[in-house]
């Protein structure tokens, strides 16, 4: 029997990146809420309810679609509340009778999020150790250990990939997907290469829509692989290349097999209705998908976002790092509607990371250390290939979020990782073998403890992170902070008695506040027709920065303008929310409680 060799270097690789990844994302999942996580917790809910009563067909109700988000949700109702698909109950379409069942049956929704998280990080950590695996075949073992160090201390990729959403699965699978298929035809031709970059295709395209952009991408990447490979052959006696279309067909057709096997087995809706599923998913990316599932079932419609108060019915971005969109109309600022995506990432990405890839582009061009390699210079043009399309394609839509660009920073920082490697091996090309490898090592571990540095101070709330060489920090949060006004207003005597009316209550504020939180929308209309007169009934308010910035609902910031909070909430030097006390406010001496008529 053939001995088993352990790599005891790859091994001891493996493991260190392992917990460099995890650790970031793993620990302190109870801090803080985010809006779209309270939404999902509810369609995880009902994905898992008509699971366990075979009614596959009603699994997949929304364009988005989430169903990898949804399954990871399932387990944690299996370690949670298991007990939840027998009640009876049904899917709920709001969020208020969702969580009132919870209590009644005393389970709390953060227990169940938070345990959601857990396995959503242990995914996309064992999902990034798989593309590690394909970028130390592609680039080299020092480059990949190089880039992927950059991206388990990428403060922005931490903060999306601690969470229970959609875009941390979807730029996972699809990072693996490229550098799988990227191997199988730079580094061997092994079919289990393509497969397995078939499925995490499948997996990315079930996380998240945009995903289907894997699909064009990798159509060019074997087409340009083909023709570099065959550029010098003879053509035939009829004048054509031999394997033209057997060349990237092949490949192109057993992965196409293997992604459609994957989207049935892991859809639900695929077992009881393929045809409508597929449509549907199909058709989503063109925005026709509601219409679809509207034909086949009247019942079955997505979870109304306005009902959960969380992101905005109008799509205005609110969320991580958001913007108004409105700020990048297309007929006011043609310029910053087309650059957004890659202007907001140079004021997400760290400085390490951009002077890394600057330093990857002058390797490539110059030809040093690993870029003068053919399997590295292709792999970087795949890399280059996705990004421009992915880029451009994101860019289409006037729907936008600065989270929905997570699929590039993978790519970004093993880019990276290839320009620190080049550079540092021409700067110490002079040295004895001997020193020259210890001072890279020596210098990598400097560059790795840097890019570590601009994560430190947002733990655990990485989402407030900005490059600091791109100006101040904008703030536009989608739940931080408001944990810990939740927390001041915990420690207050009697806070179980307390009537609190917040923004983002709904989850980012409630799960954390002992007594009683009453939310204002987004869709709610003037202040002062709607929320103004019920603070006669409450003893706190709660506001938050994308708040103020949009006046919504509309007047408050006329109404608190000149009102010094009683405590204000600061992350990483910006202000994210603040508590005011109603006994404070000028309300009181404007005979509102009798309902008239207030000035702002």
């Amino acid at each position: 029997m053939k001995a088993i060799r352990v790599n005891w270097l790859q091994l001891g690789a493996i493991l260190l990146l392992g917990s460099f990844i995890w650790l970031p994302r793993g620990v302190a999942l109870e801090r803080f809420v985010t809006t779209d996580e309270v939404i999902w917790l509810v369609r995880s809910a009902n994905f898992y309810y008509h699971l366990s009563h075979l009614d596959f067909g009603s699994t997949l109700k929304n364009p988005s679609p989430g169903v990898v988000t949804m399954w990871i949700e399932t387990a944690a109702f299996l370690v949670e509340f298991p007990q939840y698909r027998g009640f009876g109950q049904g899917a709920f379409t709001k969020y208020p009778p969702f969580e009132a069942f919870l209590a009644e049956h005393g389970v709390r929704p953060l227990d169940i999020l938070v345990t959601s998280r857990a396995l959503m990080v242990l995914l996309i950590t064992v999902v990034s150790l798989m593309a590690f695996h394909y970028a130390r075949r592609l680039f080299g073992m020092t480059v990949a250990v190089c880039g992927f160090v950059l991206l388990a201390f990428d403060p922005y990729h931490i903060g999306i990939t601690r969470l229970a959403h959609l875009d941390g699965p979807m730029a996972s699978f699809l990072f693996l997907s490229l550098l799988a298929f990227l191997a199988y035809l730079l580094d061997g031709h092994k079919r289990l290469d393509l497969l397995l970059s078939a499925a995490a295709g499948a997996l990315a395209v079930l996380s998240k829509i945009p995903a289907w952009l894997i699909v064009p991408t990798l159509g060019v990447v074997a087409v340009l692989d083909h023709g570099t490979k065959h550029k010098s052959s003879r053509p035939s006696p009829d004048n054509s290349y031999p394997g033209v279309w057997a060349g990237p067909g092949r490949p192109l057709l057993l992965w196409g097999f293997g992604f459609t096997l994957v989207i049935f087995l892991a859809l639900p809706a695929m077992w009881q209705k393929p045809v409508e599923s597929f449509r549907y998913l199909a058709l989503a990316p063109l925005g026709f998908a509601q219409d679809v599932i509207a034909e086949e079932d009247e019942s079955v419609r997505p979870l109304p976002t306005q009902e959960l108060d969380s992101s905005s019915p109008t799509g205005q971005g609110i969320d991580a790092q958001g913007e108004i969109n409105q700020g990048y109309a297309f007929q006011e600022n043609p310029l910053g509607y087309f650059t957004r995506y890659p202007v907001n990432y140079l004021r997400l990405a760290t400085p390490i990371t951009l002077l890394g890839a600057l330093a990857a582009l002058l390797a490539l061009v110059l030809g040093w250390g690993p870029a003068r390699e053919a399997k590295c210079r292709q792999s970087l043009f795949g890399i280059a290939a996705f990004i421009v399309l992915y880029t451009l394609f994101m860019t289409i839509p006037p729907k936008w979020s600065t989270k929905y660009y997570l699929p590039v920073y993978p790519f970004m920082d093993l880019v990276a990782g290839l320009g620190w490697v080049s550079l540092l091996g021409r700067f110490t090309s002079s040295l004895m073998p001997r020193f020259r490898q210890a001072a890279q090592a020596a210098m990598l571990c400097v560059i790795a403890l840097l890019q570590g540095l601009q994560a430190a101070p947002t733990a655990h709330y990485y989402l407030t992170y900005y490059n600091p060489l791109a100006g101040p920090n904008y703030a536009w949060g989608s739940g931080e902070g408001l944990d810990q006004a939740a927390a001041y207003l915990n420690a207050k005597p009697g806070a179980e008695q307390l009537r609190v009316m917040s923004w983002y209550g709904i989850g980012p504020f409630s799960y954390y506040f002992v007594g009683e939180t009453i939310s204002i929308s987004v869709g709610d209309p003037p202040w002062q027709e709607k929320r103004l007169p019920q603070l006669s009934e409450v003893d706190y308010l709660v506001t938050y920065n994308n708040q103020w910035k949009r006046d919504l609902p509309q007047g408050i910031n006329a109404f608190l303008a000149g009102v010094e909070p009683e405590y204000r909430v600061w992350l990483n030097g910006a202000e994210y929310a603040r508590v005011y006390a109603v006994d404070a406010l000028p309300v009181n001496n404007l005979g509102m409680y009798q309902g008239e008529a207030v000035g702002p």
